[in-house]
């Protein structure tokens, strides 16, 4: 038998977006320097053109300390929005593998989580559980990926058995909650403190199958053999004291994830 994780009472959703700009059609950042995040070394000065929210082009427009060479900058056309940067820096958006929105017990809106991530440069975020409702996740999603709502792109995962009223007996009902749940737009699944005792062999089997048709998970049987599974984006095992690199399959953009305590020694908030 494996008991089902509830979902928490959710707070209100972020609010419309009532301030700020764009997004534009066609945006230039002139004069900034780049941090590639690769381990490059700064670069520039450099003007970025941003289309349809996409980098389309970068131009090196001189060297530091020295006046810009106006011949190397980009044309800019009627309508574009152009932003001077002189001596701001560049950098990719970071990514948080372990962010929750929260709940009314924590007295913390879902608006102001999702605004200090994106002041602090988190522009995606992994939602490892959806505690409030996938439902509710997936409706922040929705809105964040339409800009209706300042917030980073969401990732949602639920709890394993999430949304169920009943324990799971038998290997097909987790069969069927991965398809659903996957079905309901989840990208992921979290397991909590799964030590060995907690599923079956044969269960265990049962969802690692079901994962490998619909989603994605790790190719060996370690469910409830580590303490955490991290996606391709960190590709990593830790047990208690000890880090492992796998190689994960690619499925259908789903991942598995397994969490013992969170304070425990020598985990990272990933």
């Amino acid at each position: 038998m494996v008991s089902c994780f509830p979902v928490l009472a959710a707070p209100e959703l972020s609010p419309d977006r009532s301030e700020g700009k764009g997004p534009y059609d066609r945006l230039i950042l002139r004069g900034v320097t780049i941090i590639n995040g690769e381990g490059a070394p700064p670069i520039g000065p450099m003007d970025i053109v941003i289309e349809g929210r996409r980098i389309a082009s970068i131009h090196n427009v001189g060297f530091p300390g020295v006046p810009i060479e106006d011949a190397k900058r980009p044309e800019i056309s009627a309508g574009d929005e152009v932003l001077e940067l002189e001596g701001s820096y560049v950098l990719p958006g970071f990514i948080d593998l372990h962010a929750h929105f929260g709940g009314d017990a924590q007295g913390v809106p879902a608006e102001y989580v999702a605004k200090l991530w994106m002041a602090h440069g988190i522009t995606t975020i992994r939602e490892p559980g959806s505690f409030n409702g996938l439902d509710w996740v997936r409706k922040q999603q929705r809105r964040s990926e339409s800009n209706a709502i300042t917030a980073p792109r969401i990732v949602p995962y639920v709890g394993f058995g999430q949304g169920t009223d009943d324990p799971f007996i038998k290997p097909a009902q987790a069969r069927e909650w991965v398809r659903d749940i996957a079905q309901q737009g989840a990208r992921g699944i979290k397991f909590f403190g799964a030590d060995g005792a907690k599923l079956s062999d044969e269960m265990e089997q049962a969802i690692e199958d079901e994962l490998a048709l619909n989603l994605e998970t790790v190719p060996s049987r370690n469910i409830g053999k580590v303490v955490r599974i991290d996606d391709a984006a960190g590709r990593y095992i830790a047990n208690s004291f000890s880090r492992t690199d796998i190689s994960t399959l690619r499925g259908r953009n789903f991942y598995v994830s397994l969490h013992a305590e969170h304070q425990n020694e020598g985990f990272r908030n990933g």
